[in-house]
């Protein structure tokens, strides 16, 4: 698996469209082949934490800086990783870099 929600996989992904209003916990392991969950941002609105591990290839996570409502959403994730991640833009990677715990 490349990606969990893939393009094709969503027809009509359009305006404010959360698909995970209930989603708290991510956890991504041992998912060698997975490079990104989605291309865009995604709206998370109560989401607590994110853990991933043993995912390498995995270079995006779909969050902005409004993706999470404000709230401080805790990711935990290999050092390595977390440096090697691509943002949106860097306003994205500096809201999150006080959220990372690196494991």
């Amino acid at each position: 698996m490349e990606e969990i929600i893939s393009e094709g996989g969503v027809t009509a992904m359009t305006g404010d469209l959360i698909l995970f209003v209930k989603l708290q916990n991510l956890d991504l392991f041992g998912l060698s082949e997975l490079k990104s969950i989605h291309r865009f941002a995604l709206s998370f609105p109560s989401l607590v934490a994110i853990r991933v591990g043993y995912c390498p290839k995995l270079r995006k996570i779909p969050l902005s800086s409004n993706s999470t409502e404000g709230r401080r959403v805790i990711i935990r994730g290999e050092q390595q990783w977390w440096n090697e991640l691509e943002w949106e833009d860097e306003s994205a990677r500096d809201h999150f870099l006080p959220s990372f715990e690196p494991c």
